[in-house]
């Protein structure tokens, strides 16, 4: 039994020596003859001469830099048991590249009455000479490691400047050949697919209960080595988002938040793309101005013009009862309200203004007019979207048909009978792509006929503006609200908290926009709304 104070060994044949291995990847422990039998080889070698017991063999091969790994967890743990006198290694950097790691271990260590032995760089930190020289080749060995960092991040930038493929997994529709992405076919057209749906539906959890309704897969992959196989599941909000978002599909390869312009064939045009980022943009206003159970109708277009967060409903409760409710900044209302410096909006001044205001416009010829072109050209972009989606579908069509002839041809030339099933198997995937093909490209054949049968009707449009009012009443709040969704851009108070003076901005769909400073529209009185308006 060891007692404290300093240590004291009868004779060094005695020592007990736990041996410690670690590889830096999973392929250098494979093999006949890994580094990590030539490791374990060495160091029981060594021991032997020494006249040493091995007490454990202690074997890592996680990747890292951290001191997280189980056999140095089991390994620091017997320490402190006392189970062992020296813990001999092959090199510093076995156990740590990172000097603050390392020093901070064989403090621990010195502190137990351990001692290190490292074999290949003939350091022994028992003496003040082993101990300088462990610590300076330990910082050699961290300045190689920021060396080789720094090399890889300079490489990985070239690369992308080049429009390389900067590495890891590609993209659902991509694979990685000769570091410059492909495009696959099958998978390409799943992209396609969930741009599409997403203008369509203009909802991911939409898109996403869509794709997992039918036979669509995420990506699947497969470790380097074939061992192991991650995705080929169901889609998930997070995965489809992310699809939406990743400017790879529009040609673009990024690095460190800067893009440029890549190797590889877009999947999506620019058109479409920078659509669902409009669409993304305004539904997360929608969502963070959208609430149940509200009496606010103009939530999803409200903005503060401070910090750029979607307005959302407040209330507060006067001494008789009544509850009075207001317009006020989400940032606020997380964070409180030093952290924005907007005024919160009286909820009946903003809807006599907005009501009058509409009332007046959707009866004016000029915004009749820029409405109707709006209209046009949103026609025009749907069209547009569907003829593109449609080649896309052609085409992939007619690969499979061909594919699938080919198949057919050489059937009877199978030189392996055991070939046949999985050929079988193959020929009906195909099919099985080509049926869902051929009805989705049905489905935008009669979606585009259907945008080319309807035309813009200036004498329908005009009679539903008249009956604005009569219509707008009938609404409930969440009719209301997506009314307004489709008559207003944006509405963005700039009103200050301290002054209660400031300027609206009302953005009307089409080309329309109007700009009056509240503070004149407060003082002037409620009952002065109509003749500001005929101003």
């Amino acid at each position: 039994m060891r007692t404290k104070g300093p240590k004291t060994k009868d004779t060094p044949d005695n020592r007990k020596v736990a041996v410690y291995c670690r590889v830096s990847t999973h392929n250098q422990g494979q093999g006949e003859y890994s580094s990590l039998d030539s490791q374990e080889s060495d160091l029981r070698a060594y021991t032997q001469a020494k006249g040493w017991t091995v007490y454990s063999v202690y074997i890592d091969t996680k990747t890292g830099t951290t001191l997280e790994r189980d056999e140095l967890t089991r390994l620091i743990h017997d320490a402190r048991e006392k189970k062992f006198d020296v813990v001999a290694i092959t090199k510093l950097d076995r156990i740590s590249r990172s000097v603050r790691d390392f020093l901070e271990l064989d403090d621990t260590f010195t502190k137990l009455g351990i001692d290190i032995v490292v074999t290949k760089q003939n350091i022994d930190t028992t003496t003040s000479a082993g101990k300088m020289q462990r610590t300076i080749m330990l910082a050699f060995a961290e300045f190689e490691r920021d060396m080789i960092a720094e090399r890889t991040r300079e490489k990985l930038f070239s690369q992308a400047q080049k429009g390389y493929w900067g590495g890891g997994h590609a993209p659902l529709g991509y694979e990685s050949k000769d570091k410059k992405l492909v495009v696959v076919p099958g998978e390409a057209s799943i992209v396609v697919e969930i741009f599409g749906r997403y203008l369509e539906y203009q909802s991911i959890s939409k898109v996403v209960n869509y794709l997992n309704s039918r036979p669509f897969k995420t990506k699947l992959r497969r470790s380097s080595d074939g061992t192991r196989t991650t995705g080929g599941g169901d889609f998930a909000l997070s995965t489809v988002g992310g699809i939406l978002n990743n400017r790879i599909y529009v040609g673009l390869i990024s690095y460190k938040k800067e893009l440029f312009k890549g190797l590889h064939e877009p999947i999506i045009s620019n058109d479409i793309f920078n659509e669902v980022q409009k669409q993304l943009v305004q539904s997360k206003k929608v969502l963070a101005g959208t609430h149940k159970n509200t009496e606010l109708e103009l939530l999803g277009v409200t903005q503060c013009g401070h910090c750029g967060s979607a307005l959302t409903s407040g209330y507060t409760t006067k001494q008789n009862g009544v509850r009075y409710h207001y317009y006020t900044c989400t940032k606020k209302t997380k964070a409180g309200g030093q952290s924005c410096d907007s005024w919160n909006i009286p909820a009946d001044e903003l809807h006599k203004i907005t009501r009058k205001l509409a009332t007046y416009l959707v009866n004016r010829k000029d915004f009749f007019t820029a409405l109707g072109r709006q209209i046009v050209s949103n026609s025009n972009n749907e069209r547009d979207r569907c003829s593109e989606e449609i080649a896309m579908l052609s085409r992939r069509i007619e690969n499979i048909n061909r594919d699938l002839k080919n198949y057919s041809l050489n059937l009877a030339r199978v030189p392996d009978l055991k070939d046949l099933p999985v050929i079988a198997t193959e020929m009906k995937d195909l099919q099985k792509e080509l049926d869902e093909k051929t009805h989705r490209k049905v489905e935008i054949e009669r979606a585009l006929n259907s945008i080319k049968e309807k035309s813009y009707n200036p004498e329908s449009m005009h009679w539903v503006m008249e009956q604005y009012d009569r219509i707008y009443d009938s609404l409930d709040t969440q009719r209301r609200q997506e009314a307004n969704r489709l008559l207003f851009e944006a509405i963005i108070s700039h009103i200050d908290k301290r002054t209660k003076k400031g300027d609206l901005d009302l953005l009307f769909r089409g080309d329309g926009r109007l700009r009056k400073a509240w503070s004149e529209l407060v003082n002037s009185g409620s009952q002065n709304y109509q003749l500001w308006l005929r101003e």
